[in-house]
């Protein structure tokens, strides 16, 4: 009988051994999760105070950006032109910082991919002379686009500053615009 009550207790301390094992791997589970959470929270916040320093930032570059435009408009000359257009530039993507997290709507419309080309070509003329670097617009007359222009125009110009940091002196950046059957074909090309 004591040998039943002593083997009885034996597998009573096993199994809560076996209870305390699972329960102590549970708490370790848990606060893990917990841990976890806590750190996407402060993340999470992180992220949000950002996200308002970016607006505030954002309203306070609106201002001097209009008395820049405001001014430059007021002067004659090329160069007087492209400030006002890096100023709209600028302005635009104050805007889609403004808009984060909102959903881009495309304002479609008819842009003839030559005065687009020619307009990047114009604004990166300078740097390109700075490196000498040819750059140079090739379009067919009748190759039109339907888009934003605005976002057409960031995207052409990103990709076209890319390609003058990226070729080397006494290169060439093409802009070039071709009608493919219904579609409208853009390329970069650089050479060397």
């Amino acid at each position: 009988m004591l040998e039943d009550l002593v083997s009885k207790f034996q597998v009573a301390s096993e199994s809560l051994e076996r209870s305390y094992r699972e329960l102590q791997g549970r708490v370790q589970s848990l606060t893990d999760e917990l841990e976890q959470e806590r750190e996407q929270r402060i993340q999470l916040e992180r992220l949000a105070a950002m996200g308002e320093m970016a607006m505030e930032l954002a309203h306070e570059i609106r201002n001097p950006l209009g008395s820049i435009e405001l001014y430059a408009s007021m002067l004659e000359g090329e160069y007087a032109g492209q400030i006002v257009r890096s100023v709209r530039l600028l302005n635009h993507s104050v805007t889609n910082v403004l808009q984060f997290g909102r959903p881009i709507v495309p304002v479609l419309e008819r842009i003839p991919v030559s005065r687009l080309l020619e307009g990047i070509r114009v604004f990166l003329q300078p740097i390109a002379q700075q490196k000498q670097i040819r750059l140079e617009v090739e379009c067919e007359t009748d190759c039109a686009a339907v888009a934003d222009n605005e976002l057409l125009h960031r995207m052409l110009l990103n990709l076209a500053l890319n390609a003058l940091r990226e070729t080397p002196t006494d290169g060439q950046v093409r802009l070039l615009g071709r009608v493919a059957g219904r579609d409208i074909l853009l390329a970069l090309p650089s050479h060397s």
